[in-house]
């Protein structure tokens, strides 16, 4: 891919690395065969590339945004219902996870935020 001198180096590295990273995950994904995916940091560009390739693939996917903005933006711009999407930043976010998923036996978890909320995933 050619990127024209003026472009910011940010913005090549996103179109250069977001690209071949969401296509490697999704390779694990496919490999691993789950029922649902995981996804937090699901508003990030990586994000919204993994829910895209998630979709075109018919792969349930369960996003964790970050506030109620971004997940009002993921069912907008994705069609993603309600019972698909966990705002992490709520009291009762443990007992409203929990009672998403109970139904799936096999997830693949990706994590883009770190701290504490691997740790409540899993």
């Amino acid at each position: 891919m050619l990127l024209d001198d003026k472009v910011d180096l940010r913005i090549a590295a996103d179109a250069i690395t977001n690209p071949m990273t969401a296509l490697s995950v999704m390779k694990l994904v496919r490999d691993f065969k789950p029922d649902s995916v995981i996804l937090d940091g699901a508003q990030s560009s990586l994000g919204r590339m993994i829910i895209q390739l998630c979709l075109r693939d018919n792969l349930d996917i369960i996003v964790i945004p970050q506030d109620d903005s971004y997940a009002q933006m993921l069912k907008k711009d994705y069609g993603l219902s309600s019972s698909r999407i966990f705002n992490y930043n709520v009291e009762n976010f443990n007992e409203k996870f929990a009672t998403g998923i109970k139904d799936y036996q096999k997830s693949f978890y990706i994590s883009m935020l770190g701290g504490d909320l691997p740790g409540k995933i899993l």
